[in-house]
């Protein structure tokens, strides 16, 4: 609404204060510029009519947040009643004289059920009910009220839409990918059920995460009669912890009319029973009350409420978590928030855990639960294989001091008004980054610990937020962590885009083709002449200049979609993994330059992609060694990539190995992944990062080398592979063969091709 229409509708708002009014939000976006997660729009509800919104008709500068005020006659009440009963009493045979009381009372009951709607700034804002009652009525162990912070709205907005959500993707493509539609985004469906049963949140250090968590579970707990609702930890001192120091807290600090009726002592020692007392007065009182009950686990193992029905659940730090593997034990608590092995959803978790102090062994059961937990990855039935939906919140969006006198996060530059409220002249992400940098730029050993340390704690990245997990391989994690640092705030690092025929001319000149979501990603433009340099030699193509790189393929077993169906809520399909390596240059790289200076001898491109069509990703590699004429040194486990190349007239392109015992080429091109192999390729890789990985510029190749646990998992990581037969392929004793090959006439003397 413009600035004239509020005038004209309301004629007593200046028409200076209605410019300062902004449209309101009709969405909200969550886990956005991240890489490694589905940016996911939350829409919001229509706004009322302006003069229903608190805070209307002041200027903007004074439209913030306002904590409710309890009427001064209810306090008088609750100090004159012993007990919640009296009060209600009080107000049932007093109730015309307690209207204005009893009105707020529903109000504060409308708005913790469906939200509330506030001026911030000039702009319309709606609050999650969770979240007003958080905010207004939700005591921390100090009795002190929580702060209205932007980023907490986020985490509340999230949970309700995921508590909630019962929609999946109208398109997907054959391997359940979702398909957007013409404006770039996506269209849903109404299942008709819910199809998610809790959140996943790791997070940086305070934040508040367990006491937002807990509110939620008390404010849907107390609603519902007969249910059971629980925390389970790390470890049982953990569980009871949060239960005495914040859900027991948090309750008997809450206003009388939020406190449905209780039977037991205070505080309750390891469960709260919502019921009527055993007895009032002369009345026996057998089933009142909610019958309702809230608990916590005395241990990390999910016997606990295996087997019960359990409504809601905290499962807090599952990062630390050293008793368990969080996501096996998942895997018993699920059945426990539903009924037909969770076709059928009743119940609501949230997960939440600090990254910083996670450990290795807690660390990896999370990071598998939440690598299950990706919105788009959707099985039938609607849901993600855990169940869950991942939230995060990067470390500068609420971080303390640098929220503005709104609650507002001040994430880049500061306008003149937020400068002198925090008294600070950078946004958060500057602040972080220049923290981590004045680390790096020291460089000594412990201050590139505390670098690390200082990523942990505030993680910026989704990938940051698992970083703990590395290194168990002999990977040099500061090389890779620093790198990956350092490329994400680099522009035009690499593009990405699709190779293809010019002008459509197969075995003609291959180009490339910007497109920012192409399956490619290229980070070095060479000179013209450098690329389609091959010739034909007896009916089949060669490089021309084949010791210039290598390249390597990691191919997909082909399935169909049938056979995919089948499959895809058991595993996640694997990609076709490709790279190109750029060999040592010896024109600008002469053996007098220091090795830290090389510019050449890095990976060129990078390809994770799976295509519908295995024909289509065969091309695609081939396609690449054409296009920069190195030679193709592929895995053959699945022979789908060499194959193609001989099928198509490519056979010169592909590099051998000489067998060492008969001095001859061997049958197969490339290198197989068997286990010797498979430890050559990690140990290539591992020495290759030590002393050339500052110079990479893949963050998607550093990121592998980065997540992968030990040999057992490369078949989840394709480019991984295909990067270690890269340099496998570098040390190749075909080389030496390559100069009497180009002048030899009898090309059968080296090759087997079948």
């Amino acid at each position: 609404m413009i600035a004239e229409e509020i005038v004209e509708r309301y004629p007593k708002v200046p028409l200076a204060i209605a410019k300062q009014y902004k449209e309101p939000e009709t969405y909200l976006w969550v886990n956005t510029d991240d890489p490694n997660l589905f940016p996911i729009r939350i829409e919001l509800p229509k706004p009322p009519e302006y003069h229903l919104i608190a805070g209307f008709g002041l200027p903007a500068r004074a439209q913030k947040f306002e904590y409710q005020v309890y009427p001064e006659r209810l306090k008088k009440l609750e100090r004159r009643c012993t007990n919640i009963t009296q009060i209600w009493d009080v107000l049932d045979a007093e109730r015309d004289d307690y209207k204005e009381e009893l009105d707020w009372i529903f109000t504060q009951w409308d708005r913790r059920a469906n939200g509330y709607w506030c001026f911030i700034n000039g702009r319309p804002t709606y609050i999650d009910g969770w979240h007003y009652t958080y905010v207004n009525f939700w005591k921390f162990k100090n009795k002190k009220l929580p702060q209205f912070r932007s980023a907490n709205r986020k985490f509340f907005l999230f949970n309700r839409f995921s508590y909630t959500c019962s929609h999946d993707f109208a398109s997907r493509d054959e391997f359940g990918r979702p398909i957007p539609n013409e404006d770039g985004y996506y269209d849903f469906i109404d299942l008709g059920y819910r199809v998610c049963m809790g959140t996943t949140f790791p997070k940086g250090r305070r934040g508040g995460a367990s006491n937002m968590s807990l509110c939620i579970g008390y404010c849907e707990t107390t609603v519902m009669e007969g249910v059971i609702s629980g925390i389970i930890s790390m470890n049982g001192d953990s569980s009871e912890k949060h239960f005495k120091d914040i859900l027991v807290p948090g309750w008997m600090e809450m206003p009388f009319f939020f406190k449905p009726m209780y039977n037991g002592k205070n505080p309750p020692s390891s469960e709260i029973f919502w019921a009527a007392p055993a007895k009032t007065g002369d009345v026996v009182n057998i089933d009142m009350g909610l019958q309702t009950l809230f608990n916590y686990s005395p241990t990390a193992q999910a016997t606990f409420y295996d087997g019960d029905k359990v409504f809601f659940m905290l499962c807090d730090e599952e990062g630390k978590a050293t008793e368990v593997d969080v996501s096996d034990r998942w895997l018993v608590l699920r059945q426990c928030l539903g009924q037909g092995s969770g076709a059928i959803i009743e119940g609501f978790s949230v997960h939440p855990s600090t990254v910083g102090e996670m450990n290795n062994k807690g660390g990896a059961a999370y990071f598998e639960l939440c690598s299950d937990s990706h919105f788009e990855d959707r099985n039938a039935n609607g849901q993600s294989r855990s169940g869950l939906f991942n939230l995060f919140i990067p470390a500068y969006d609420g971080l303390e001091g640098f929220i503005d006198e709104f609650g507002e996060s001040i994430i880049d530059t500061p306008t003149p008004e937020q400068a002198a409220f925090i008294r600070r002249n950078v946004g958060a992400r500057e602040y972080l980054l220049k923290k981590r940098q004045a680390y790096l730029d020291k460089g000594t050993p412990a201050a590139l610990e505390k670098y690390r340390e200082e990523v942990r704690l505030n993680p910026i990245w989704w990938a940051e937020c698992f970083r703990t997990e590395g290194g168990d391989i002999g990977f040099n994690m500061e090389i890779l962590e620093t790198t990956m640092d350092e490329l994400r705030y680099k522009k035009d690092v690499f593009q990405r885009g699709n190779l293809q025929w010019k002008d459509k001319k197969v075995d003609g000149e291959v180009e490339w083709e910007y497109d920012p979501e192409g399956k490619f990603e290229m980070s070095k433009v060479f000179n013209p002449e450098y690329y389609n340099r091959k010739y034909m030699k007896d009916g089949e193509w060669y490089p021309q200049f084949p010791k210039r790189g290598i390249c390597s393929a990691d191919p997909f077993k082909f399935m169909s979609e049938a056979e995919f169906k089948q499959r895809k809520d058991k595993a996640k399909m694997s990609n076709g993994g490709g790279a190109a390596f750029w060999n040592r240059d010896q024109e600008i790289d002469p053996d007098n330059k220091d090795i830290k200076e090389w510019q050449s001898y890095r990976f060129v491109m990078a390809y994770n992609y799976r295509t519908s069509d295995q024909d289509e990703y065969a091309e695609d590699m081939l396609m690449m060694a054409v296009y920069l004429g190195y030679m193709m040194y592929p895995e053959v486990n699945v022979d789908l990539v060499y194959k193609h190349f001989v099928k198509r007239g490519y056979s010169g392109f592909l590099k051998y190995d000489i067998d060492e015992l008969t001095g001859k080429v061997k049958d197969k091109p490339g290198f197989t992944s068997l286990t010797a192999s498979k430890q050559k390729l990690f140990n290539k890789l591992r020495d290759h990062v030590e002393l050339h990985g500052r110079r990479e510029k893949h963050i998607s190749i550093l990121d592998e080398c980065h997540s992968i646990k030990g040999i057992e998992q490369m078949t989840m990581y394709d480019l991984f592979t295909a990067c270690g037969g890269c340099l496998m392929g570098l040390e190749s004793t075909f080389d030496e063969l390559i100069d009497e090959l180009n002048d030899s006439s009898d090309i059968g003397i080296f090759f087997h091709v079948q």
